[in-house]
């Protein structure tokens, strides 16, 4: 599997997360994960002309569904922030470099990894998915490879904030002289 043309890439808190267990506990995580891809994705982006009521309400359903997701967060108790590792994320799966924190599933079993994308908002995205083995050499010098499996929706919120920052990127070295 080669690089990916658009992928996010960056220095991010990254954790080992226990799996799901269950359809539930999986349904829950990615509910989880739309409510903050959608806030990521408003994040910068205020009400243009074509918005009306149909599209401002949705956002500010997603705005107060995270609010809800950071108080009942914050009402557990905030933990401290994982170590930040350079990471490069495309629509498959999650490359790293270092070690993520915690201790990392069994090579045959399922897994799940914490990726804190915001971390002043200290709510992670989700990957449940399994680590990758690598011919040596094949991807030059990453630590690992994770290939994420995301609900069809919650992937979608993922693909459309990975062009978005690569699209942020593009704009920003063609600024520079």
């Amino acid at each position: 599997m080669g690089i990916a043309a658009v992928e996010l890439c960056g220095r991010f808190p990254l954790a080992w997360y226990s799996a799901p267990e269950d359809d539930p506990a999986c349904a829950a995580i990615m509910d989880a994960n739309l409510v903050l891809l959608k806030a990521l994705l408003l994040d910068g982006d205020g009400p243009t002309k074509e918005d009306d009521e149909h599209g401002v309400l949705p956002a500010l359903h997603t705005k107060i569904d995270l609010l809800l997701l950071m108080m009942s967060k914050g009402l557990r108790g905030l933990e401290p922030l994982p170590e930040s590792v350079y990471c490069c994320m495309d629509a498959q799966q999650l490359r790293w470099r270092g070690q993520p924190a915690g201790t990392p599933p069994s090579p045959k079993g399922p897994g799940a990894l914490a990726l804190y994308l915001r971390p002043n908002m200290a709510i992670p995205l989700i990957l449940p998915g399994s680590l990758m083995k690598d011919l040596p050499g094949s991807e030059g010098d990453w630590s690992g490879r994770f290939a994420h499996r995301l609900s069809e929706t919650v992937q979608e919120c993922l693909d459309r904030l990975i062009f978005r920052y690569h699209r942020r990127s593009v704009a920003r070295s063609r600024e520079k002289p």
